[in-house]
This record gives structure tokens, C-alpha cells and sequence, in this order.
């Protein structure tokens, strides 16, 4: 990673998720399963955090809860359910230093059992 000025300190006071195991904790083996998924908050960076994702056509909202605490960050878990093979979704965060903010926004695919492959997360 290059670092530029200040970008590694602004990477660490925002808020942040990837696909890795720090931030997807379950994955779904089938279609019909469900993702339990966090979001890492500099602490007091939200007072309140959504997943918000679409089935069917329809958006739809899951309310995330505080799974970890520390003297630095917050950690927000939250379960998406993956009725198709990709599932899109993006957090919502409100309320503290970070104001509100839609974004963060990433896709769950699962793969076909019959192929044996296993459930990703992709850009």
C-alpha cells in the first residue's frame, strides 16, 4: 500500500468493509441462506447502522447492532439474507462524527452448488 499524507490516519477514522473473515462471518453455502456480515466504526462514528439491500425488485433494510466495542472502533453486525445467486448491498450510517452516510456498498454472490464453488464477495 502507498500512503500519501494523511490517507492511512483518514482510512482509521472511516467507516470500513471488505470481503474478508474480519468482516464476513458467516457465508451462505446455497442460494436461501443468509450472510452475517460487520462494519468496522471509529467508536462514536455512528449512532445507528443499516444494511440496506434488494430482493425480489424491493429495498429493503436490516438494523445492525453493535457486535464489538473498543477504545478506538465499533464493530456492527448485521445478517443479509441471499435469495439469489448476487445480492447487492450498501450500509447506512447515521448519527455521530460521521453524520450520515449511504455508501460502503458491495455485492454477495454464492455460487452454484452443482459446480461446487463457494460464496464470494465481490467489488
Amino acid at each position: 500500500m502507498t500512503v500519501v499524507g494523511d490517507e492511512r490516519a483518514a482510512a482509521l477514522t472511516e467507516p470500513h468493509h471488505d470481503g474478508s473473515e474480519l468482516y464476513v462471518l458467516e457465508r451462505p453455502d446455497d442460494v436461501g441462506g443468509r450472510a452475517t456480515i460487520r462494519l468496522r466504526t471509529p467508536r462514536g462514528g455512528a449512532e445507528q447502522v443499516w444494511l440496506r439491500y434488494v430482493t425480489d425488485g424491493e429495498p429493503r433494510t436490516a438494523e445492525a447492532v453493535v457486535d464489538e466495542e473498543s477504545g478506538s472502533e465499533t464493530w456492527w453486525r448485521a445478517d443479509l439474507p441471499v435469495p439469489n445467486a448476487l445480492v447487492r448491498y450498501r450500509w447506512l450510517v447515521d448519527g455521530g462524527s460521521a453524520g450520515y452516510r449511504a455508501g460502503l456498498g458491495r455485492a454477495a454472490r454464492v455460487g452454484s452448488p452443482a459446480r461446487g464453488t463457494q460464496p464470494q464477495h465481490v467489488a
